[in-house]
């Protein structure tokens, strides 16, 4: 598909750069939403991700695995359809 004579593909540039020398019909912007958007709302939350790291030197195993997830539990109402 990328190798169609309408599509054209850059990879390694700045869309800053040379967001004002195009005219694109349409684009796929792979960089951070709130940069696109000049930081309209300011940071966006999901950019401000505080990771807290712990080492248990004396303890052999913490978790069971690196990644553990844990599920928020909902219980939502049934809901019938009407088709039945």
């Amino acid at each position: 598909m990328l190798d169609h004579k309408n599509i054209r593909l850059e990879t390694g540039v700045d869309y800053f750069d040379i967001a004002k020398k195009i005219n694109p019909r349409y684009i796929i912007y792979t960089g951070a939403i709130d940069e696109y958007f000049n930081y309209r709302f300011g940071k966006l939350p999901y950019r401000s991700i505080h990771f807290e790291h712990k080492h248990f030197p004396l303890t052999s195993s913490y978790q069971p695995v690196g990644t553990v997830n844990y599920p928020m539990i909902m219980i939502l109402p049934a809901v019938q359809s009407s088709n039945t």
